[in-house]
Order: structure tokens, then C-alpha cells, then sequence
């Protein structure tokens, strides 16, 4: 890891939340973690849990072990380990590399954008893509989005299907001789999506 950077980039987030987060690892990581790009290198802070995963499919050039750089952290800034958290870390970063300028997202959490500004770094918000290169898709990521659209097409026409068949019987939408509740239509449109190699996500 370099020791000395002009300015770094810090990422806290869920990349199955944050398609800023997943076009800078290439993997889901259901947990907020922090990434950090600096030097035109990037790096990813993750726990024990992800580690291999992510070591091994993400596209960072280095991904570190959380319980470790918190231990570092903690003598670094010569705190105990209970009292590191990722607001810590970003500032054991900003140390490491000795920077004059941080920028994070627009939806960067608000409460460690505090952290780092009575730190005493100057903190810039960068407005719009936090990668324009994001804005314009390769083939695979074409391909992708196109395979994601069939699936979610398919999905709201099993859900659309039920409803159309389905009969209301007093107080109750009743399906093939049986209640529908939404868990029951849940796994119609989560099915119709496996059927066409999808996994649906915060389905309705």
C-alpha cells in the first residue's frame, strides 16, 4: 500500500445497494464496506465472512482483512478496538496516505463525512457519477441488463397471470382453490425469475 496520495476516494456502502459500490468491486456484498481508491489502485475492507469471496471474484487490486486493520487502526490512532468503526478507519486511511483532499459520492453517509471534516480533512462531494465511465456499458454489462429486464418482465407477467385468474371471495383473494397472500405471489414472480436464471431481489 502507498503511503502518500494527493487525494483519495472512499466508498461505505453495499454494493447490492450502491451501483457505484458494484461497478468498483464486480460482486455483491450484501453489508456496507469500505473502499478505498487511491493511486489509481482501489482497495476493499471487508470482514472475515467475505473475505475469500471477495479476494478472490471482486475486481479491487487489494482487498484487506477488516479485524486486522482495525487492530492497526486502533494503535494507529491510539484508541481501544471497541472504539473503531468505519468513520476511524476512513480517518487511519487518510493518515496512511497522507492526503490533502478526500472525495466521496452524494450518498455518502452523513455521519462520517462529519467524522473526517472535525478530523480536519477537507471533504468534497462529488456531484452526479462518482464514475462517469459507469454511464457507459460494456457488451457483458449489456447482455446482463438485457437478461435482467427478461427476467423482470417475466416475473410481472406470472404476477399479472394469478391476478387475472384470481377471485375475490368475501374479504379474501382466493387462487387455485387457495388464499393468495403476497407470500404466495412472491414465490410465483421469485420462480418466474429462476426460470429465467434470475434471483429476484425486495420482490414487492
Amino acid at each position: 500500500m502507498k503511503s502518500k496520495s494527493s487525494t483519495i476516494r472512499l466508498l461505505y456502502a453495499a454494493s447490492e445497494s450502491s451501483a457505484d459500490s458494484l461497478y468498483l468491486s464486480g460482486v455483491f456484498v450484501p453489508d456496507p464496506y469500505l473502499a478505498i481508491i487511491a493511486q489509481k489502485k482501489s482497495y476493499a475492507v471487508v470482514s472475515q465472512l467475505e473475505y475469500g469471496r471477495v479476494a478472490k471474484q471482486s475486481k479491487f487490486d487489494e482487498v484487506l482483512l477488516l479485524e486486522s486493520i482495525r487492530e492497526k487502526a486502533a494503535e494507529n490512532l491510539q484508541i481501544e478496538l471497541a472504539d473503531v468503526g468505519p468513520g476511524e478507519l476512513m480517518v487511519y486511511f487518510a493518515q496512511r496516505f497522507a492526503v490533502k483532499k478526500i472525495e466521496v459520492p452524494a450518498d455518502f453517509p452523513a455521519i462520517y463525512y462529519a467524522k473526517l471534516f472535525d478530523a480536519g480533512y477537507r471533504v468534497e462531494i462529488v456531484e452526479g457519477a462518482f464514475f462517469p465511465k459507469r454511464i457507459k456499458k460494456t457488451d457483458a454489462e449489456a447482455r446482463a441488463i438485457k437478461q435482467g429486464n427478461a427476467a423482470s418482465a417475466a416475473g410481472i407477467r406470472a404476477a399479472e397471470a394469478v391476478l387475472r385468474a384470481a377471485k375475490i371471495e368475501g374479504k379474501r383473494i382466493v387462487y387455485e382453490g387457495r388464499t393468495l397472500t403476497s407470500e404466495r405471489l412472491r414465490t410465483i414472480i421469485d420462480q418466474a425469475c429462476l426460470a429465467k436464471g434470475a434471483t429476484a431481489s425486495h420482490t414487492i
